[in-house]
């Protein structure tokens, strides 16, 4: 595979997991602003849930970006 392919695989990643990742992110935050009992009920939820969506997120692009390194 070229060195110029490569990089536009890379960059089209980097923008996928961009979109998934906040997709997912605003899909998360309707579901949990649909629980009942409020604010309190819904925090907890929306903090983990936002913690693991980004968590997950960041090692995902932090990977591409050490492949991108590599070539």
């Amino acid at each position: 595979m070229t060195n110029e392919k490569t990089k536009q695989i890379i960059r089209v990643l980097k923008l996928l997991t961009l979109s998934v990742t906040f997709g997912a992110w605003a899909k998360m935050l309707y579901e949990v602003l649909q629980f009942p009992g409020g604010f309190q009920a819904q925090l907890p939820y929306c903090i983990a849930g936002t913690m693991l969506i980004f968590g997950i997120a960041t090692g995902v692009y932090k990977g591409i970006e050490m492949w991108e390194r590599q070539t």
